[in-house]
């Protein structure tokens, strides 16, 4: 007989293709997660820098009035103020005026830590006082003024920035401007307030943001701000690129921009940043690769440990069926090869090696019998296996499984192993604790049938937990729920265990369910049945339970059926409250000397 030729089936090549495109389609799932989140926190970190940025200018421009505070707490300090608007020359304000004048402004600077100089701009002269914070000292500006304040009205105006010099010290700053009207109102000329381009800087630096994007404020009177500039002199404000809201634009040169804007109607300016779509795209991919690496490493790695292994599983197999069809042929002689490492498919090999050579002597010895007694005789070798090796064959199978990753199976085979091993090796008694937990067991097979469909509750007494009960006392009346009660068409499936105590130290265990139940008339029928003492243990678990009961524990207890609301049937089965060595003394079980 020729061996059979294993290769991957094309149902494996199928399912290995498949997983390869869930791991593609995952790398590729997570790269774009990663970048939505990446792009998502840098704009985050750029509006939340915007808003920081338009907050700090609007406080400027809506607290205006306040620097004007000062002038109006005295009728002295106002005539004051009101002399120097209405005087021709300068030199008309004398000595006092002039040290009056520096307390009066480093008052109103006084109203701001933020305002740098103060300037008062007098529309027929062509010098202007000014005083610098920090200075007690009047200076005298004889240069250009910021466009906006030569305006002849007196309204306040959002003046736009320029790199300005200080006449008296000679340094040079960035600074932005805020002018207000002249005292008396209507007067012409202004003060104007201004503030260096430092202090936002310094705000943005504050978000970690300056090196994330390139940041604007503007007015209809040009610039007011730009992160990047240097020079103010040398910037020509252009508002042509701004959309009206957050956006992807792009600008003349063709290059793409996001572009966030907050913009104030009633002072008229407007807060901006832009980020290079492309710096953007970088900065939000910066796990991409990372990803895209660790999962065409992780593909690569399972993809060539599942040819080694299946390459190895292929050959084993091929080895025990070619040993198989020999040992077929009548060759029971024959033995399977089996190596010094010892896996599982060596185990499985010595246990048919060994199943061979039983075999072999069983057969031998059958040729001395007549034929009348060959059968009887087969079934008696057969009867004398031992059941371990079907425990130790199910853990074979089970460890085979856990290795090619099928860990649902290998759980349920291992549940099926255990079970077996209760079923055959369990004493007679056990605790109430340990009956729950098989049960928990029998039913998690169960749950294989119906996909988990069925929710199960445990309320069960701590105080009776380590209490004796008869072994396999309770399964009987599940099984009866997820064979004859269960109703697969009915939207939730429900089953409760509880374990309670009685008065008159009795133990009460109730099953209850949410199936199909029965009508009173069926109810009644059955619990008559369960009375008698001929109850018959044939067709329904629920009369073995009723007779175990009886004959152990004697009357005063048992099992009954009730209905359950709103549908459903509650089983409720009636013990004494006795330990696990009571039960043993009354089975006859003597103790186990320690």
């Amino acid at each position: 007989m020729n061996a059979k030729q294993y290769r991957i089936r094309p149902v494996n090549k199928a399912f290995t293709l498949a997983l390869l495109l869930v791991l593609v389609l995952f790398a590729l799932l997570a790269s774009y997660s990663a970048y939505s989140y990446q792009k998502d926190r840098i704009l985050l970190q750029c509006d939340t820098a915007l808003h920081d940025l338009y907050d700090s200018y609007y406080q400027k421009v809506y607290h205006l009035s306040d620097v004007y505070i000062p002038i109006f707490q005295s009728e002295e300090d106002e005539r004051l103020i009101r002399s120097y608007f209405e005087c021709d020359q300068l030199s008309d304000l004398g000595y006092a005026e002039r040290r009056n004048l520096v307390r009066l402004l480093d008052a109103m600077m006084g109203r701001d830590g933020d305002i740098e100089f103060i300037l008062l701009y007098h529309p027929k002269l062509e010098e202007h006082f000014y005083l610098v914070s920090g200075s007690m000292q009047l200076q005298i500006y004889r240069g250009v003024l910021p466009e906006g304040m030569q305006d002849a009205d007196g309204n306040m105006q959002l003046l736009s920035t320029n790199t300005w010099t200080d006449p008296a010290s000679g340094l040079s700053r960035n600074s932005f401007y805020l002018r207000g009207g002249a005292v008396p109102a209507g007067q012409p000329g202004g003060i104007m307030i201004g503030y260096g381009t430092a202090m936002l800087d310094k705000l943005l630096r504050r978000n970690n943001a300056i090196d994330l994007a390139q940041y604007f404020i503007m007015t209809e009177n040009g610039l007011v701000y730009d992160s990047a500039a240097v020079n103010y002199n040398d910037v020509r404000a252009d508002l042509n690129w701004l959309p009206s809201a957050n956006a992807i634009s792009r600008d003349q040169n063709g290059n793409r921009w996001y572009i966030g804007t907050l913009h104030h109607q009633g002072r008229e300016f407007t807060a901006a940043y832009r980020v290079p779509f492309g710096q953007l795209f970088r900065q939000a991919n910066i796990y991409t690769p990372f990803i895209l690496v660790i999962l065409a490493a992780f593909a690569a790695f399972s993809f060539i440990i599942y040819m080694l292994s299946s390459r190895h599983i292929f050959r084993k197999v091929e080895t025990i069926q070619q040993g198989l069809d020999t040992i077929g042929g009548n060759h029971l002689d024959y033995r399977l090869p089996v190596s010094e490492k010892g896996d599982e498919f060596d185990e499985i090999s010595d246990h048919i090696n060994r199943m061979t050579e039983l075999l072999h002597t069983s057969v031998q010895k059958e040729y001395e019998l007549v034929k009348r007694q060959t059968q009887a005789e087969l079934n008696q070798i057969q009867a004398r296996f031992d059941p371990h090796f079907l425990y130790n064959t199910l853990e074979v199978i089970r460890g085979k499984l856990f290795r090619s990753g099928d860990m649902e199976t290998a759980d349920y085979i291992e549940k099926l192993s255990r079970i077996f091993r209760n079923l055959t090796d369990a004493a007679p008694v056990t605790s109430i604790r340990e009956e729950i937990s098989f049960c928990s067991l029998y039913m998690s097979l169960l749950q294989l049938r119906y996909q988990d469909a069925v929710d199960i509750f445990y309320d069960i007494d701590a105080d009776l937990q380590d209490l004796g009960i008869l072994s396999h006392l309770i399964q009987p009346a599940i099984e009866n729920y997820f064979m004859h009660a269960l109703d697969e068409n009915a939207e939730e499936h429900l089953l409760e265990i509880i374990c309670e105590p009685l008065e008159e130290n009795k133990i009460q265990i109730i099953i209850a369910d949410n199936g199909e139940g029965s009508d009173t008339v069926r109810i009644e029928e059955i619990n008559t049945r369960l009375l008698s003492p001929e109850v018959n243990d044939k067709g329904y678990g629920l009369m073995s339970i009723a007779k175990r009961i009886r004959l152990f524990y004697g009357d005063g207890y048992g099992v009954r059926l009730e209905k359950n609301e709103p549908s459903g049937i509650r089983v409720v089965i009636t013990i004494p409250r006795m330990s696990i060595e009571a039960h043993k003394e009354k089975l006859g079980i003597a103790p186990q000397k320690g």
